[in-house]
């Protein structure tokens, strides 16, 4: 175990997973949309969950057709960092003990969100805040759809952007929810208009305290460049 390497990635905007060992940890709804992408994407896939099989909310059988490893019931360490890539669900803490290993040892860690926007050319349209992420996404959604704009509306708000975004061209826009979790673990991702509703108190159980959350949530404006549009509340300071 103590010889893992990490897959490196680059600054480019793809997708070269083929013929690499990716492990995606949490399968829930984000999760299983990953593992899709990434076994059709030539990847050696293993999902590691701690439920067990039977609670699990998927389609366990069409992922092991597709030649996912499924791995229920516990993380397996040797799972975990012998991984040259591991993509983690929004409700996995990436600072628990084991991922905080593997990132030491250079195992990239990405959110399924990263993992779609690699995975496509599309322009992105990202919304996030406490309150109000679902409503604004649908709104903004349906005025682009109005306007005669192609547009995909996914992330948070029940579609997994796995599901719908790769493959997409500069032609679409996707309108993406994206939570704090969900930003935590991106590193090229840019939404060339980003809007930030609002902050109050809130998962106070995975941050620190309140500027903890601030700085996930800001991570929505990381790699905006000139000429990119941020939004921001100003009734909310």
């Amino acid at each position: 175990m103590g010889g893992a390497r990490g897959l490196v990635l680059g600054t480019e905007r793809s997708l070269q997973v083929a013929g690499r060992r990716v492990t995606v940890v949490g399968l829930g709804r984000s999760g299983a949309a990953a593992c899709r992408l990434l076994a059709s994407s030539g990847a050696t896939v293993t999902a590691s969950d701690r439920s067990r099989a039977e609670t699990l909310q998927v389609d366990l059988e069409s992922l092991r057709a597709m030649g996912v490893r499924i791995e229920a019931g516990v993380h397996r360490p040797e799972t975990i960092l012998e991984a040259e890539l591991l993509v983690v669900s929004p409700g996995v803490d990436v600072r628990v003990p084991l991922l905080a290993r593997a990132r030491a040892l250079g195992i990239p860690i990405l959110s399924e969100v990263e993992l779609a926007y690699r995975s496509c050319q599309a322009r992105f349209l990202g919304i996030t805040g406490t309150n109000g992420k679902s409503t604004t996404t649908t709104l903004v959604g349906l005025m682009l759809e109005r306007a005669g704009v192609p547009v995909v509306v996914a992330g948070n708000i029940g579609t997994a952007l796995c599901e719908v975004v790769p493959g997409l061209g500069r032609d679409r826009w996707v309108v993406a929810e994206l939570s704090s979790f969900q930003l935590e673990t991106i590193e090229t991702f840019r939404p060339e208009v980003a809007c930030l509703l609002n902050i109050t108190q809130n998962h106070l159980d995975r941050y620190v305290g309140l500027p903890d959350y601030m700085d996930a949530k800001a991570r929505l404006f990381l790699n905006q460049e000139p000429g990119d549009w941020a939004v921001l509340n100003a009734d909310d300071p």
